[in-house]
């Protein structure tokens, strides 16, 4: 069963207007566990 707590790594941008997040968390041992995307618009919400 997954943690229900990880490290993480977050990194804000901006790209045409747009903003969004990258999210990088980790497993205890430092490599990759997941990555997500946020970005958001005026009035549009894009999570993956």
């Amino acid at each position: 069963m997954a943690p229900r707590r990880r490290e993480s790594v977050t990194r804000s941008f901006t790209v045409g207007g747009a903003y969004g997040f990258l999210i990088a968390s980790l497993h205890a041992d430092g490599s990759l566990a997941d990555v997500n995307l946020i970005m958001a618009s005026r009035g549009r919400l894009c999570v993956g």
